[in-house]
């Protein structure tokens, strides 16, 4: 059954008029057959009217095939597009026209008449009551006349397509649902009406109205369990989502309880060692202070010390000048050893492990430098041992190499240049020069050989003139054993032979005494030299047992070399 168009006011109209027309209605059988004549010219008449205008031939609207005689072929059927609201202007007639106007008899208007009175009553089912009705007798109940304002539109023929819809039972909390999607459907009602009463009216007068797909009924919003199976299983399924949040927040508050203890043990041992390590903070920073004063101190004494080493040299006073340099400083910072005896309480004690992370020991090598320079202002290499000096029987008692290392360095530093201080002819200056020589690693001597190489050749020239004076040179350079001077040596060999020759009288004694102190480590360098005074010996006309023996020494350091 169609539901009335509220949204068309000419259908609206003409279904007005037709009601006002119905109860003047007097039920005659000629009458009858005018009256139905009457309701077909005003359909055409509608018909018409539609027809004015242009229908629409688009593509989307699927098209109406007429077929004009039924010995045609389908695909020779001419088809018209149907525009919505429109119907074709041809007119088509059909061998069921005329079978359908003499259906409009006295009986079937009166069966016209009663369906359209009572269709809206007859289709609302009274509901059913319901336990809510029990508990609550007061709850609104739903009304018909809602019902009765909806308009039905009378068919003038019957057809297999229009069948008595089906009863429905209304429930009390859906009259309310139904009247709200009414509402909302009724601004659609307008364009499903309109094309629902042209299909009709197609069918009237033997068309065969395109076919589409009905509105999909919008689904009914249930605000009820349908029930009490339904209800426990939404509760317990609550339940179940409550009982594991529950659980969550459970373990959510045991982890942070864990946390708490844990932070709150954490604070009490930091509580613990605070005091420990405010003490570490006191004597590093103590120590920190006492560094940089101490840093502070020597970069100011450095360039002081500087000027008094170009000086010192020719200086007769030199333990005087040390004194100077420490005066305006405390001796907890002039004094080498309260350095060396603070910084070992600091590698021995609790803060052993800042000490080797802070390289204690790099920085303690830089320390001792100007102590053991200002020492060495008043030190004489060929006069004084280095290891008299108070720093180095410092360093001794600690057993610290390195610190000795550095200081052997500096004496080498030291003795290279006063080398000009050196005395050839004193025999003390030589035994100094070879303690010195010896003591410092053979990796600091090279710079001091070559300091003293330099010196004696210079000084070679200044001897050649007095035969006493060459001879005890020839004697300390070859006492010092240094293999640069060995060539010097072959050449002081060679001036004391032609020193020798000049003389008239020639002894065994003075032959023998140079062939006793011969150097052996320039035997084979100085052979030829020692080949002649073998000859020198031959002609010394003294025949005795010295001479022999003396001819025989030089024949064995001839073959030895």
């Amino acid at each position: 059954m169609f539901r009335a168009r509220k949204g068309s006011k000419k259908s609206s109209n003409a279904r007005k008029v037709d009601e006002e027309e119905t109860p003047a209605i007097v039920v005659e059988e000629n009458a009858l057959n005018e009256e139905a004549d009457e309701n077909v010219g005003a359909v055409l008449e509608r018909i018409k009217q539609k027809n004015k205008k242009p229908a629409d031939f688009s593509s989307k609207k699927r098209g109406v095939a007429v077929v004009l005689d039924h010995d045609q072929e389908e695909t020779s059927v001419p088809e018209f597009r149907v525009k919505k609201g429109k119907i074709p202007r041809m007119y088509v007639p059909t061998d069921e026209d005329g079978a359908s106007r003499n259906e409009y008899s006295a009986e079937k208007l009166e069966e016209l008449k009663a369906q359209q009175k009572f269709t809206s009553s007859s289709h609302y089912t009274a509901p059913l009551p319901t336990e809510d009705d029990e508990i609550n007798p007061e709850a609104p109940q739903s009304s018909t006349e809602a019902h009765k304002e909806e308009e039905t539109f009378i068919p003038l023929s019957e057809s297999p397509r229009h069948e008595e819809p089906r009863r429905r039972t209304f429930k009390p909390e859906e009259t309310s649902l139904d009247d709200d999607e009414d509402n909302a459907q009724n601004q659609d009602d307008g364009g499903s009406d309109d094309s629902e009463w042209e299909a009709e009216q197609l069918r009237r007068v033997g068309l065969q109205p395109a076919s589409h797909s009905a509105a999909v009924p919008t689904k009914e919003k249930d605000l009820t369990y349908s029930s009490l199976g339904q209800l426990l299983g939404k509760l317990t399924a609550h339940k179940s989502s409550l009982v594991e949040r529950c659980d969550v927040r459970s373990r959510e508050a045991q982890r942070v309880e864990v946390e708490m203890n844990q932070l709150t043990a954490s604070i009490v041992a930091m509580e613990a060692s605070l005091s420990e390590t405010g003490a570490v903070y006191d004597d590093i920073q103590a120590l920190w202070e006492f560094l940089s004063a101490l840093c502070h101190c020597l970069r100011a004494k450095t360039k002081e010390i500087d000027r008094l080493e170009e000086n010192t040299a020719m200086s007769m006073q030199p333990r005087t000048v040390q004194l100077e340099i420490w005066a305006d400083v405390d001796d907890e910072y002039s004094s080498l050893s309260s350095i060396l005896a603070r910084f070992a309480a600091w590698k021995e004690g609790p803060h052993g492990a800042m000490y080797k992370t802070t390289y204690g020991d790099l920085a303690l090598q830089q320390l001792v430098v100007p102590y053991i320079r200002i020492e060495l202002l008043s030190y004489n290499p060929w006069l004084h041992r280095w290891e008299d000096l108070s720093w180095a029987i410092e360093l001794k008692q600690r057993v610290n190499l390195d610190l000795l290392h550095i200081g052997l360095e500096l004496v080498v530093a030291r003795a290279t240049k006063l080398v000009f201080q050196l005395d050839w002819l004193s025999e003390r200056h030589i035994h100094q020069a070879q303690y010195l020589l010896s003591s410092v690693p053979a990796s600091m001597r090279r710079p001091l050989e070559e300091a003293i190489e330099d010196h004696a050749r210079k000084h070679a020239y200044d001897f050649a003139a007095n035969a006493t004076a060459a001879s005890l040179f020839k004697k300390h350079v070859v006492q010092l054993g240094l293999t640069r001077l060995n060539s010097l040596v072959v050449q002081l060999l060679h001036d004391e032979l032609e020193h020798v020759k000049t003389r008239q009288n020639l002894e065994v004694e003075t032959v023998k005494a140079i062939v006793d102190s011969w150097p052996i480590h320039v035997a084979t360098e100085a052979k030829a030299t020692l080949r002649e005074y073998a000859s020198l010996v031959r002609q010394i006309t003294d025949d005795s047992v010295a001479k022999r023996a003396l001819s025989i020494n030089i024949e064995l350091k001839l073959q030895h070399g």
